[in-house]
Protein backbone atom coordinates (compact mmCIF):
# COMPACT_ATOMS: atom_id res chain seq x y z
CA UNK A 1 0.00 0.00 0.00
CA UNK A 2 1.55 3.31 -1.12
CA UNK A 3 2.15 5.88 1.60
CA UNK A 4 0.60 9.37 1.44
CA UNK A 5 2.74 11.89 -0.42
CA UNK A 6 3.02 15.50 0.74
CA UNK A 7 1.25 17.92 -1.60
CA UNK A 8 3.74 20.63 -2.47
CA UNK A 9 2.45 24.09 -1.59
CA UNK A 10 -0.55 22.71 0.33
CA UNK A 11 -1.02 21.52 3.90
CA UNK A 12 -2.34 18.10 2.90
CA UNK A 13 -1.33 14.91 1.12
CA UNK A 14 -2.05 12.86 -1.98
CA UNK A 15 -2.95 9.18 -1.83
CA UNK A 16 -3.53 6.67 -4.59
CA UNK A 17 -7.06 5.24 -4.47
CA UNK A 18 -8.31 2.77 -7.09
CA UNK A 19 -5.82 3.98 -9.66
CA UNK A 20 -6.37 7.73 -9.23
CA UNK A 21 -4.76 10.33 -7.01
CA UNK A 22 -6.81 12.08 -4.31
CA UNK A 23 -6.00 15.02 -2.07
CA UNK A 24 -6.88 15.22 1.63
CA UNK A 25 -5.89 17.28 4.65
CA UNK A 26 -6.42 16.75 8.36
CA UNK A 27 -5.78 18.81 11.47
CA UNK A 28 -6.32 18.52 15.19
CA UNK A 29 -6.32 15.61 17.58
CA UNK A 30 -8.95 13.54 19.30
CA UNK A 31 -11.64 11.00 18.57
CA UNK A 32 -14.02 10.66 16.83
CA UNK A 33 -12.56 12.03 13.62
CA UNK A 34 -14.81 14.45 11.73
CA UNK A 35 -14.91 13.73 7.99
CA UNK A 36 -16.25 16.57 5.82
CA UNK A 37 -18.10 15.98 2.53
CA UNK A 38 -18.60 19.05 0.31
CA UNK A 39 -21.49 19.62 -2.08
CA UNK A 40 -21.44 18.76 -5.77
CA UNK A 41 -18.38 20.37 -7.36
CA UNK A 42 -17.13 21.57 -3.97
CA UNK A 43 -13.71 20.78 -2.53
CA UNK A 44 -11.84 20.93 0.77
CA UNK A 45 -11.84 24.73 0.65
CA UNK A 46 -15.64 24.67 0.98
CA UNK A 47 -15.06 24.00 4.68
CA UNK A 48 -12.71 26.94 5.35
CA UNK A 49 -15.24 28.66 7.62
CA UNK A 50 -15.96 25.51 9.67
CA UNK A 51 -12.93 23.20 9.80
CA UNK A 52 -10.54 25.35 11.91
CA UNK A 53 -13.00 25.57 14.82
CA UNK A 54 -13.58 21.80 14.71
CA UNK A 55 -9.87 21.02 14.64
CA UNK A 56 -9.45 22.76 18.00
CA UNK A 57 -11.47 20.02 19.66
CA UNK A 58 -11.06 16.84 17.57
CA UNK A 59 -9.35 15.39 14.52
CA UNK A 60 -10.90 16.94 11.39
CA UNK A 61 -10.40 15.87 7.76
CA UNK A 62 -11.55 17.28 4.43
CA UNK A 63 -10.73 16.03 0.96
CA UNK A 64 -11.32 16.46 -2.77
CA UNK A 65 -13.38 13.89 -4.63
CA UNK A 66 -12.11 12.86 -8.08
CA UNK A 67 -12.63 15.74 -10.49
CA UNK A 68 -12.68 18.61 -7.99
CA UNK A 69 -10.03 20.71 -6.29
CA UNK A 70 -6.62 19.06 -6.38
CA UNK A 71 -7.88 15.56 -7.22
CA UNK A 72 -7.76 14.75 -10.97
CA UNK A 73 -10.92 13.43 -12.56
CA UNK A 74 -11.25 9.67 -12.84
CA UNK A 75 -12.14 8.18 -16.21
CA UNK A 76 -15.77 7.39 -17.02
CA UNK A 77 -19.01 8.11 -15.21
CA UNK A 78 -19.05 7.71 -11.46
CA UNK A 79 -21.74 7.06 -8.90
CA UNK A 80 -22.22 7.98 -5.26
CA UNK A 81 -21.45 4.40 -4.24
CA UNK A 82 -18.05 4.57 -5.93
CA UNK A 83 -17.35 7.90 -4.27
CA UNK A 84 -18.23 6.45 -0.86
CA UNK A 85 -15.83 3.56 -1.47
CA UNK A 86 -13.15 6.05 -2.52
CA UNK A 87 -13.56 7.95 0.74
CA UNK A 88 -13.42 4.82 2.88
CA UNK A 89 -10.28 3.59 1.17
CA UNK A 90 -8.69 7.06 1.27
CA UNK A 91 -9.13 7.10 5.05
CA UNK A 92 -7.61 3.62 5.32
CA UNK A 93 -4.56 4.51 3.19
CA UNK A 94 -4.15 7.81 5.05
CA UNK A 95 -4.18 6.00 8.38
CA UNK A 96 -7.13 8.01 9.70
CA UNK A 97 -8.75 5.52 12.04
CA UNK A 98 -12.42 5.27 12.98
CA UNK A 99 -14.74 6.10 14.58
CA UNK A 100 -15.87 8.92 12.29
CA UNK A 101 -18.50 11.61 12.47
CA UNK A 102 -19.43 12.07 8.82
CA UNK A 103 -20.65 15.53 7.81
CA UNK A 104 -22.23 16.31 4.44
CA UNK A 105 -23.44 19.53 2.84
CA UNK A 106 -25.92 19.45 -0.05
CA UNK A 107 -24.97 16.50 -2.35
CA UNK A 108 -22.33 15.61 0.24
CA UNK A 109 -25.20 14.74 2.57
CA UNK A 110 -26.17 11.86 0.28
CA UNK A 111 -22.62 10.56 0.53
CA UNK A 112 -22.52 10.98 4.32
CA UNK A 113 -25.75 8.97 4.65
CA UNK A 114 -24.51 6.24 2.29
CA UNK A 115 -21.17 6.08 4.09
CA UNK A 116 -22.93 5.71 7.45
CA UNK A 117 -24.95 2.73 6.20
CA UNK A 118 -22.18 1.08 4.15
CA UNK A 119 -19.59 1.37 6.94
CA UNK A 120 -21.83 1.56 9.98
CA UNK A 121 -19.31 0.01 12.37
CA UNK A 122 -16.89 2.84 11.59
CA UNK A 123 -19.39 5.69 12.03
CA UNK A 124 -20.21 7.25 15.39
CA UNK A 125 -22.48 10.06 14.19
CA UNK A 126 -23.74 12.05 11.19
CA UNK A 127 -24.45 15.71 10.41
CA UNK A 128 -26.49 16.66 7.31
CA UNK A 129 -26.45 20.32 6.23
CA UNK A 130 -29.23 21.41 3.85
CA UNK A 131 -28.68 17.96 2.44
CA UNK A 132 -29.89 16.52 -0.83
CA UNK A 133 -32.44 13.72 -0.53
CA UNK A 134 -32.51 10.66 -2.82
CA UNK A 135 -36.21 11.24 -3.64
CA UNK A 136 -35.97 15.00 -4.09
CA UNK A 137 -36.45 15.14 -7.87
CA UNK A 138 -39.47 12.83 -7.76
CA UNK A 139 -41.00 14.73 -4.85
CA UNK A 140 -40.51 18.15 -6.44
CA UNK A 141 -42.04 16.95 -9.70
CA UNK A 142 -45.00 15.53 -7.80
CA UNK A 143 -45.44 18.86 -5.99
CA UNK A 144 -45.41 20.76 -9.28
CA UNK A 145 -47.97 18.38 -10.74
CA UNK A 146 -48.50 17.49 -14.41
CA UNK A 147 -48.35 20.20 -17.10
CA UNK A 148 -51.53 22.26 -17.27
CA UNK A 149 -52.82 24.66 -19.91
CA UNK A 150 -52.16 28.25 -18.93
CA UNK A 151 -49.64 27.49 -16.20
CA UNK A 152 -46.80 29.95 -15.59
CA UNK A 153 -43.56 29.89 -17.56
CA UNK A 154 -41.50 29.51 -14.40
CA UNK A 155 -43.42 26.36 -13.43
CA UNK A 156 -42.73 24.83 -16.86
CA UNK A 157 -39.06 25.78 -16.63
CA UNK A 158 -38.71 24.27 -13.16
CA UNK A 159 -40.26 21.00 -14.33
CA UNK A 160 -37.91 20.93 -17.34
CA UNK A 161 -34.89 21.70 -15.15
CA UNK A 162 -35.70 18.88 -12.74
CA UNK A 163 -35.88 16.38 -15.60
CA UNK A 164 -32.48 17.29 -16.98
CA UNK A 165 -29.30 15.61 -15.82
CA UNK A 166 -26.95 18.43 -14.77
CA UNK A 167 -23.39 18.44 -16.04
CA UNK A 168 -20.74 18.36 -13.36
CA UNK A 169 -16.96 18.35 -13.10
CA UNK A 170 -17.02 15.07 -11.15
CA UNK A 171 -18.34 13.00 -14.06
CA UNK A 172 -21.17 11.96 -11.77
CA UNK A 173 -24.06 9.86 -13.03
CA UNK A 174 -26.70 11.61 -10.92
CA UNK A 175 -29.73 9.36 -11.68
CA UNK A 176 -27.71 6.24 -10.83
CA UNK A 177 -26.37 7.93 -7.71
CA UNK A 178 -29.83 8.87 -6.48
CA UNK A 179 -30.98 5.29 -7.10
CA UNK A 180 -28.05 4.00 -5.03
CA UNK A 181 -28.77 6.51 -2.28
CA UNK A 182 -32.39 5.38 -2.09
CA UNK A 183 -31.15 1.97 -0.97
CA UNK A 184 -29.39 3.46 2.07
CA UNK A 185 -31.55 2.97 5.14
CA UNK A 186 -31.71 3.97 8.77
CA UNK A 187 -28.60 4.71 10.79
CA UNK A 188 -30.20 3.28 13.93
CA UNK A 189 -29.59 5.29 17.09
CA UNK A 190 -26.42 7.07 16.04
CA UNK A 191 -26.50 10.79 16.93
CA UNK A 192 -27.71 12.80 13.93
CA UNK A 193 -28.01 16.55 13.45
CA UNK A 194 -29.94 17.93 10.46
CA UNK A 195 -29.50 21.61 9.59
CA UNK A 196 -31.85 23.23 7.07
CA UNK A 197 -31.28 26.62 5.45
CA UNK A 198 -33.90 29.14 6.52
CA UNK A 199 -33.75 31.58 3.59
CA UNK A 200 -35.13 30.62 0.18
CA UNK A 201 -32.59 30.93 -2.63
CA UNK A 202 -34.85 32.79 -5.05
CA UNK A 203 -37.18 35.33 -3.44
CA UNK A 204 -38.27 36.45 -6.93
CA UNK A 205 -40.42 33.31 -7.34
CA UNK A 206 -44.18 33.81 -7.12
CA UNK A 207 -45.13 33.52 -3.41
CA UNK A 208 -47.45 30.52 -3.82
CA UNK A 209 -44.84 28.58 -5.82
CA UNK A 210 -42.10 29.51 -3.37
CA UNK A 211 -44.20 28.25 -0.45
CA UNK A 212 -44.88 25.00 -2.32
CA UNK A 213 -41.18 24.41 -2.96
CA UNK A 214 -40.21 25.39 0.58
CA UNK A 215 -42.79 22.96 2.06
CA UNK A 216 -41.51 20.17 -0.18
CA UNK A 217 -37.88 20.83 0.81
CA UNK A 218 -38.80 20.90 4.49
CA UNK A 219 -40.65 17.58 4.20
CA UNK A 220 -37.49 16.07 2.67
CA UNK A 221 -35.39 17.45 5.52
CA UNK A 222 -37.85 16.02 8.04
CA UNK A 223 -37.40 12.63 6.36
CA UNK A 224 -33.65 12.89 6.88
CA UNK A 225 -34.10 13.70 10.56
CA UNK A 226 -36.00 10.42 10.92
CA UNK A 227 -32.99 8.39 9.77
CA UNK A 228 -31.96 8.05 13.42
CA UNK A 229 -33.91 7.62 16.63
CA UNK A 230 -31.45 10.10 18.21
CA UNK A 231 -31.69 13.24 16.09
CA UNK A 232 -32.17 16.99 16.20
CA UNK A 233 -33.42 19.13 13.31
CA UNK A 234 -32.68 22.85 13.33
CA UNK A 235 -33.23 25.68 10.86
CA UNK A 236 -30.35 28.08 10.18
CA UNK A 237 -32.66 31.09 10.18
CA UNK A 238 -30.38 33.61 8.46
CA UNK A 239 -28.74 31.35 5.89
CA UNK A 240 -29.29 30.42 2.29
CA UNK A 241 -28.25 27.00 0.99
CA UNK A 242 -24.52 27.54 1.53
CA UNK A 243 -24.84 27.34 5.31
CA UNK A 244 -21.19 26.29 5.70
CA UNK A 245 -19.76 29.42 4.03
CA UNK A 246 -18.60 32.59 5.77
CA UNK A 247 -21.76 34.20 4.37
CA UNK A 248 -23.91 31.47 5.93
CA UNK A 249 -23.95 30.33 9.55
CA UNK A 250 -20.69 28.39 10.00
CA UNK A 251 -20.75 28.85 13.78
CA UNK A 252 -24.10 27.05 13.94
CA UNK A 253 -22.68 24.26 11.78
CA UNK A 254 -19.62 23.91 14.03
CA UNK A 255 -21.90 23.89 17.08
CA UNK A 256 -24.02 21.06 15.65
CA UNK A 257 -20.98 19.01 14.67
CA UNK A 258 -19.46 19.58 18.11
CA UNK A 259 -22.65 18.32 19.76
CA UNK A 260 -22.60 15.11 17.71
CA UNK A 261 -18.89 14.63 18.44
CA UNK A 262 -19.51 15.09 22.17
CA UNK A 263 -22.46 12.67 22.18
CA UNK A 264 -20.45 10.06 20.28
CA UNK A 265 -17.45 10.51 22.56
CA UNK A 266 -19.55 10.21 25.71
CA UNK A 267 -21.71 7.43 24.21
CA UNK A 268 -24.80 9.37 25.27
CA UNK A 269 -27.86 10.64 23.38
CA UNK A 270 -27.89 14.18 22.03
CA UNK A 271 -29.32 16.90 24.27
CA UNK A 272 -32.60 18.37 23.10
CA UNK A 273 -32.52 20.76 20.17
CA UNK A 274 -33.49 23.70 22.39
CA UNK A 275 -30.64 22.91 24.79
CA UNK A 276 -28.16 22.92 21.92
CA UNK A 277 -29.38 25.94 19.95
CA UNK A 278 -30.60 28.83 22.08
CA UNK A 279 -29.68 31.83 19.90
CA UNK A 280 -31.92 33.81 17.54
CA UNK A 281 -30.20 32.32 14.46
CA UNK A 282 -31.59 28.86 15.14
CA UNK A 283 -35.15 27.56 15.14
CA UNK A 284 -35.73 24.01 16.33
CA UNK A 285 -37.97 21.72 14.32
CA UNK A 286 -37.58 18.45 16.22
CA UNK A 287 -35.46 16.67 18.77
Amino acid sequence: MAKPQKARGHPGFFVEVHGHRMYYQCAGHGSPTVVLEAGLGGDHLSWSAVAPALARTTRTCSYDRAGVGLSPRDSGHRTSGEQVTDLHDLLVVAGEEPPYVVVGHSYGGLLAHEFATAYGKDVAGVVLIDSSHPAMIRRFLAALGPPRRGESRIRRELRSFLRQEPRNTEGLDLPASLAEARRAGSIGDKPLAVITAGVENDPSLPPALRRLLDRTWMSLQDDLARLSTDSVHVIAVYSRHDVIAFSGQPDLVAEAIGAVVHAARAKRPLPSCRELFAGPGARCVSG
